[in-house]
């Protein structure tokens, strides 16, 4: 059997897991409503914090993923989960670029300029 067909197979598995728990679709469903948050990274945050009963706040996945820095430490923990890591940047940068695409058709579609509403601390 091809790769393919077992990853789709897999997948297919997962999503029936998922409709015959409660909790566990309940849970898919709002993760999945997060821009940026798709399947394999809401499947992903629910296998690495176990339902979230294990890693039970946000600090406590940023450091276990090492997304987060310690004061006076300039690297990530070599105990970072990276795979997690790996999802979560992905996922960033497809809600970011998503975001961009939209500004873009909505700059071109209303023929106006983009008025830029971030304040720069440096400025």
């Amino acid at each position: 059997m091809p790769l393919i067909e077992l990853c789709l197979l897999a997948k297919a598995m997962m999503r029936e897991l998922i409709a015959s728990d409660e909790n566990l679709l309940v849970l898919y469903d709002q993760l999945t409503l997060v821009k940026g948050v798709g399947f394999v990274v809401a499947v992903s945050m629910i296998i690495v914090s176990d339902e979230f009963k294990t890693i039970t706040g946000p600090r406590k996945m940023a450091c276990h993923c090492g997304v987060t820095l310690f004061r006076k430490v300039s690297k990530v923990s070599h105990w970072a989960h990276k795979p997690m890591k790996t999802l979560l940047n992905m996922a960033v940068l497809n809600a970011i670029r998503n975001k961009l695409i939209h500004r873009i058709y909505a700059v071109a579609r209303d023929n106006r300029k983009h008025k830029n509403s971030n304040i720069h601390a440096l400025a």
